[in-house]
């Protein structure tokens, strides 16, 4: 059971906590993070959903999810990582972005961070309840695949959110 600490739509701690795949009311939100990793030819790894997700199987994305309750985001990042793709990152090599609040009737609050490494294929082993593919895209490509609802569209939850990053 994976336990999340409750932030109001502010990213401020309501102090309490709830499971994961709990219903969240009105004025409740969820911390999640986005982690975008940039190679040195300006591309970004994304990853394609597992076909067995229950949101969203097979749109292409980046590597995200919920902050723990036991845990900041930033220690997320690493979590995320080795869940997902098996790769961990030296901390000082991550930068934060921008933390957005969500629009509409969105329940997440997400904190943005980049790494601008060099990972090859050979560097990942993809978890295959998390992961069906991975590549490196360019920013074109992305937003080009976004349009295509291929890529999922963060826009429809957060204003501008491809400014902040890509």
């Amino acid at each position: 059971m994976e336990l999340i600490d409750v932030v109001d739509k502010n990213g401020n701690s309501a102090g309490y906590i709830k499971e994961r795949h709990s219903h969240l009311k009105d004025n409740e939100f969820a911390l999640v993070v986005h982690v975008w990793i940039k190679n040195s030819e300006g591309k970004y790894l994304v990853q394609q959903r597992a076909s067995t997700k229950l949101v969203d199987p097979l749109l292409w994305s980046i590597t995200s999810g919920f902050v723990a309750s036991d845990e900041n985001s930033l220690e997320t990042v690493n979590r995320e990582l080795e869940e997902e793709l098996s790769i961990t990152v030296n901390l000082d090599e991550v930068s934060y972005m921008t933390r957005l609040f969500p629009k509409d009737d969105h329940k997440h609050v997400v904190d943005i961070y980049l790494i601008e490494k060099d990972i090859t294929p050979d560097d990942v082993m993809l978890q295959a309840e998390e992961v069906n593919a991975i590549g490196y895209w360019t920013k074109e490509k992305i937003l080009q695949k976004v349009d295509e609802h291929i890529f999922f569209d963060f826009n429809t939850m957060y204003d501008n959110y491809f400014d902040y990053i890509i």
